[in-house]
């Protein structure tokens, strides 16, 4: 299956991997790409989203492990070695379920994602938002959109961004949210909180400070032996995407931690 990607300098060593979120796309980060020049980068288009093709056998490739595949696909597709992986959402499941079917992963950092066990505690990983089910329905209607887009961004970049978030809505299969719901009610997914809590590489967690979705108690709780800076870095003025609401204190937070984890 052919997997779209964007890239930015010479990627092979050093690069920063992006994974996107449920729905969405690699250009959800096209505004990091803008601000970050001297760090190689690179994002996927999960299958199903963006410009990768659909799947055929969606069972099974809309999927956590589904995208786990993908991503080590693409790693050794492109031979990288000492490279972060980025997760937003759905994206930072991924990233953490991927870990230790790769090498060279120097770091991970995580925004939008509450690592969730077996089975998941959804009532207090993520707070009471009504959109949320949408993520998780094959048909959406342009009126279904908004509150969605209202989820996924804080109301005062909704405005702006709405229309960018609908139209990566609108390049998504369907498919792929409802079979992730029945890859997940099956128990398809790794424990993550014991992942995290198992980490012997570098791990950054981000939260947009007027996220909607996600309990930052949850995250606060978790087990992070190896919290970078011993904190949740919190980003102001930003909901659950702070890649897009936010992309200057966003960009500038993961050039840090890319520092730190290069030193």
């Amino acid at each position: 299956m052919k997997t779209n990607v964007y890239t930015k300098g010479a990627i092979e060593k050093g690069a920063i991997l992006f994974i996107h979120g449920n729905s969405l796309n690699g250009t959800s980060f096209r505004r990091v790409f803008d601000l970050i020049d001297d760090i190689p980068l690179i994002a996927v288009d999960l299958p199903g989203h963006g410009r990768s093709q659909k799947a055929v056998n969606p069972e099974a490739t809309y999927s956590i492990p589904g995208y786990v595949e993908a991503i080590k696909q693409l790693v050794e597709e492109f031979k990288l070695t000492d490279f972060i992986l980025t997760g937003h959402s759905l994206g930072g499941h991924i990233a953490l379920e991927a870990i230790d079917e790769l090498k060279g992963v120097k770091g991970v950092f995580l925004f939008g994602t509450p690592p969730l066990g077996i089975p998941p505690d959804m009532d207090t990983a993520f707070l009471p938002n009504p959109a949320l089910g949408l993520l998780f329905q094959k048909d959406l209607s342009e009126d279904e959109m908004d509150p969605l887009c209202d989820a996924l961004l804080d109301p005062v970049a909704a405005s702006s961004l709405k229309e960018n978030i609908k139209e990566q809505l609108r390049c998504s299969d369907g498919n792929a949210r409802t079979y992730l719901l029945h890859s997940v009610g099956a128990g398809k997914q790794k424990n993550e909180p014991e992942i995290v809590k198992s980490l012997q590489i570098p791990l950054a967690i981000a939260h947009g400070e007027l996220d909607s979705v996600i309990n930052l108690q949850y995250l606060e709780a978790l087990d992070k032996p190896t919290l970078w800076e011993n904190k949740i870095h919190l980003i102001k003025n930003s909901g659950h995407s702070p890649q897009m609401e936010q992309p200057e204190a966003f960009a500038a937070l993961l050039k840090k931690f890319h520092q730190h984890v290069s030193a």
